[in-house]
């Protein structure tokens, strides 16, 4: 993933490239489940060659996200590298999906390590509140820095994220579409954004592979939380189609004035509106796939 506020014009910059990614991932994690193991191994686990796993072992070594010791042996020729998880790495995740900010530190096993959280002043105005957030980001990352090293940023937000403009777009925070989100980020905190996306998004990419050949079928994914989301995919891909919205059930135009399913599920005051919603919201719980 390209780094770097310098390339808010490239489209794919903070968005993940699942194809080109799909192997280092599945080997990182079998590195990371597997451990101590060897090239040959994941080769042999994995059923790509060789040469293709020696590629993606050298990206995971300098990212530094994995570590290669010598095997040790009483016989002669080369000894073939042990690979395992460089257990000193972290990341840090800012979650801008409510007015609460919060900010999570995760250890290379994805564990929760730390956790920093904002409680909304509402005398104070968004812009306020953001800037102090991700002043105290600044602050905890930098004093979790002494004990841990934080190889990356990634930023959750509560709707499709227009690298263009560097702008999110969603109703349920209107106040973030007027914001350049990475580039204050970058600039108060101080670390370059490695991966920014919806919410929704990045739990769709953290669970598709439970799917079996979910990289050979398309797919219609449903998010039921607090509103209603989703998104299509084909070939392990998510297709964000115009205005990046493609296969998002809450944005469904619902009602002659114009209102979408998630603005009457949360706004509505008329009770017939909110009825017809909530069945159709029923009806889209039925053919959820349980995670």
């Amino acid at each position: 993933m390209t780094q770097g506020s310098d390339c808010l014009n490239n489209t794919d910059q903070y968005m993940p490239d699942t194809a080109k990614y799909n192997h280092l991932g599945q080997i990182f994690n079998l590195i990371r489940s597997q451990a101590p193991i060897t090239r040959a191994r994941l080769s042999e686990i994995t059923g790509i060659n060789l040469m293709s796993v020696g590629k993606n072992v050298d990206t995971l070594l300098e990212r530094k996200l994995i570590v290669q010791k010598r095997q040790s042996s009483a016989g002669i020729g080369r000894r073939a590298g042990i690979l395992e998880i460089n257990s000193a790495m972290s990341f840090a995740v800012i979650d801008l999906t409510s007015y609460n900010f919060a900010l999570y530190i995760y250890d290379i096993n994805f564990k929760q390590a730390e956790k920093m959280l904002h409680k909304y002043d509402p005398v104070k105005d968004f812009n306020s509140n953001l800037r102090k957030f991700l002043s105290d980001c600044a602050n905890f990352i930098e004093h979790t820095g002494e004990s841990r090293l934080i190889i990356s940023i990634g930023v959750s937000v509560p709707g499709p994220y227009d690298s263009s403009s560097d702008t999110i777009i969603n109703k349920r925070m209107p106040e973030l579409n007027e914001i350049m989100i990475v580039r204050i980020i970058e600039f108060t905190v101080g670390r370059k954004v490695s991966y920014i996306d919806e919410n929704v998004k990045q739990s769709i990419y953290a669970h598709m592979h439970t799917i079996p050949d979910y990289d050979k079928k398309s797919m219609v994914y449903l998010h039921i939380g607090d509103g209603i989301g989703g998104a299509l995919t084909y070939n392990g891909e998510i297709l964000r189609g115009h205005e990046k919205f493609a296969g998002d059930m809450g944005q469904l135009i619902f009602t002659s004035d114009g209102k979408t399913l998630e603005q009457i599920l949360k706004y509505s005051t008329d009770t017939s509106e909110i009825q017809a919603a909530l069945n159709l919201r029923k009806s889209c719980s039925a053919f959820m796939i349980p995670a």
